[in-house]
């Protein structure tokens, strides 16, 4: 059997792992269009800042693909699948076959029509190649502007005022962060980058790029008329699933690829795992841009592809860590319920969310988020508050959460 995987991140190295361990026979070929071996977006602003190296961001040792017998393909982009042909065709016109595809291409930076940000000195941050030219031309830059305030937006904000930047946010609401945390959480990010120089500039848009007669970069017009210095500007306004290579062909695309909770899609062998998926689970359909979940349903992709039959059996919780200048947010579940209860204790804040039965639904942290995977067990099993008296205690601990929380089947 010809397996084609296309993408090497986690979703399709998890694959890899599951297909082998009962199928050593098949063909499997990885198709990715990075240069590099497969590596981990995680810490790709720690990589700008200079506190962590290229060779740390590897996800598996070198020889991997070798150990897995994979033929690797990188600097090789997909363009388009036929799907009526079981064929995938490549940025070169080559055409590659496959009896099974999986498709692992995650996701790619939104690009806003206006205004027109091409030419020098505008920079997205999401791949290894992107962090090494931010970081090249952050050496010779004093005004950064930061386009967003999401995650993205926040960890290289933070990455480049430790190197010395002086950097800029301009963010179209007065909530940041307003996909991961709540207003209250929110402002206290805020109030750290602030405290370490970032600058924000909310409830405005920018409006245009003034450059010099060289071509250079040397401000950022914003829609309320602020002129604001500007050497380089880096976009993060946010991602999307990268499924254009399926645009027009039976594949079924909502905000992502549309899969069932097995990871097929609408086309039968062609499976789609990771940020480029959209699962339908339990009646549920989502899209779900966390680490974990790709390598859960890679893995659920990868056994399905081999007649091993795998569930996801629900969505993982969201779940979201931001560590900016030192100190930790984190935010899992839904930020909403008719019953809110919060603590702050020396500098460590808490604050849970129930509905109106008391079923605790989401949770956020600041401080110290070590509890973060007890309160994520007590959301995944939906635990009342009153079953655990010590729910906002420091001395909540593991022993109140023990219960069955597998993901898979």
């Amino acid at each position: 059997m010809r397996i084609v995987i296309v993408g090497n991140g986690p979703a399709a190295l998890s694959a890899v792992e599951a297909i082998r361990e009962t199928d050593a026979a098949s063909d499997i070929t990885v198709l990715t269009p990075e240069a590099d071996r497969a590596y981990t977006p995680c810490f790709l602003a720690k990589y700008v800042a200079g506190t962590v190296e290229e060779e740390d961001l590897a996800l598996k040792c070198e020889d991997f693909h070798e150990k897995n017998r994979v033929q690797l393909m990188t600097g090789r982009a997909v363009t388009e699948v036929v799907p009526e042909e079981n064929v995938v065709v490549l940025d070169d016109g080559t055409r590659v076959a496959y009896d099974k595809l999986l498709l692992a291409c995650g996701a790619e930076p939104v690009i806003p029509e206006t205004p027109d940000l091409t030419g020098e000195g505008v920079f997205y941050f999401r791949s290894i190649a992107d962090a090494t030219g931010i970081r090249m031309r952050a050496k010779d830059a004093r005004d950064v502007v930061v386009l967003g305030s999401g995650f993205v937006a926040m960890e290289i904000a933070e990455a480049l005022t430790e190197i010395g930047v002086t950097v800029s946010m301009v963010a179209r609401t007065d909530h940041i962060l307003r996909r991961i945390f709540d207003a209250e959480v929110a402002d206290m990010v805020e109030e750290r980058m602030s405290r370490h120089g970032v600058r924000f500039m909310k409830c405005c848009n920018l409006e245009s790029l003034e450059r010099n007669d060289k071509g250079e970069l040397v401000a950022a017009i914003l829609s309320d008329g602020q002129r604001v210095p500007c050497e380089m500007l880096v976009v993060g306004v946010g991602m999307r699933a990268n499924d254009r290579i399926v645009a027009g062909t039976q594949i079924a695309v909502g905000h992502g690829i549309l899969t069932d909770d097995a990871m097929r899609t609408s086309v039968e062998n062609v499976y789609a795992a990771g940020d480029v998926a959209e699962a339908e689970i339990g009646g549920v359909r989502k899209q779900n841009l966390i680490h974990p979940n790709a390598v859960a349903s890679g893995r659920v992709a990868g056994c399905n592809i081999v007649g091993v039959e795998r569930h996801m059996e629900s969505h993982l919780a969201d779940m979201n860590v931001l560590t900016v200048f030192g100190r930790a947010f984190m935010a899992v579940g839904a930020l909403e319920g008719e019953q809110v209860m919060k603590r702050d204790m020396g500098g460590n804040f808490v604050k849970v969310f129930a509905d109106a039965t008391g079923v605790v639904r989401g949770v956020e942290l600041a401080g110290d988020v070590s509890r973060g995977g007890l309160y994520a067990s007590l959301i995944a099993r939906g635990v009342s508050v009153d079953d655990v008296p010590n729910l906002m205690s420091p001395s909540f601990n593991y022993g109140q959460t023990v219960g069955p929380t597998a993901l898979v089947s």
